[in-house]
């Protein structure tokens, strides 16, 4: 299949001995993880476990050493971004990466044309069905009401609300999420946590995600994987995770 085809909804993922290095540092070690398309995955682990590092090898930005990355049985590790990205490969933030100075309509439009190489040609190649497939998007993540905002006037919350509604844009098929709740009030994690679950449940997507917040983790996640000093500790159901004593003193804090 071509990168530049449509992303159907799929997104099976299958990581296999993936190494990625800085200098004589492994910041990923060998790691290996498989997730079934339509799966809501969460990888957790300590600071410095190799999260951040995992998900950039899979969304293409830094090169692996050896290894591989394989997404719906195509095989995707050298492949640049913006390839991965037609093919439906999504990442949203820790830190939301938006357009502060574009309306938050136009930054789902910017999304697109950045997604079909026309960036260049900036609105003159945004037609009616895009302009609806945007609305679709906003109205998906509950911004329908404020399209014509500022991205630099939104809340933490509606920020990440509108990360998530460019790659919706994007046609993902793999949504990888960093820290989503990372500086939001109780009442914006409660609503990015029930919006997560809801698109999820609601478009199918392969969904693997970064979180500190174990609430969110447990409530969101059907498997987690735990990561630490660039390798998989264990993968299993949140109860099963949540009981394992060596889990709990690397990382929950209570062995």
């Amino acid at each position: 299949m071509s990168a530049a085809s449509e992303a159907s909804t799929a997104g099976a993922l299958c990581v296999r001995d993936l190494v990625v290095s800085y200098g004589a540092n492994r910041a990923v070690d060998g790691i290996s993880v498989e997730v079934a398309a339509g799966e809501l995955r969460a990888v957790i682990g300590p600071n410095g476990a190799g999260k951040s590092t995992l998900f950039a090898a899979i969304a293409g930005e830094v090169a692996p050493a050896s290894g591989s990355v394989v997404l719906d049985g195509v095989d995707v590790t050298r492949w640049a971004p913006h390839r991965r990205v037609r093919y439906g490969v999504a990442r949203a933030f820790q830190v939301s990466r938006i357009f502060p100075t574009l309306t938050v309509r136009e930054n789902v439009l910017a999304a697109w044309l950045c997604r079909e190489g026309k960036a260049q040609l900036w609105w003159r190649a945004v037609d009616g069905a895009t302009h609806a497939r945007a609305g679709v998007a906003l109205d998906d993540v509950g911004l329908g009401a404020l399209a014509e905002r500022r991205g630099d006037s939104l809340s933490q919350g509606d920020r990440k609300r509108l990360e998530i509604a460019m790659a919706l844009q994007l046609d993902a098929r793999l949504l990888l999420l960093d820290e989503p709740t990372a500086g939001m009030s109780p009442k914006e994690t409660s609503a990015t946590v029930a919006l997560v679950e809801s698109l999820w449940r609601r478009r199918g997507l392969t969904i693997l995600l970064t979180e500190h917040d174990m609430s969110v983790v447990f409530r969101l996640a059907q498997r987690l994987t735990v990561m630490h000093r660039g390798r998989v500790l264990c993968t299993g159901a949140p109860a099963e995770i949540r009981n394992r004593a060596d889990v709990r003193e690397i990382y929950l804090g209570h062995g």
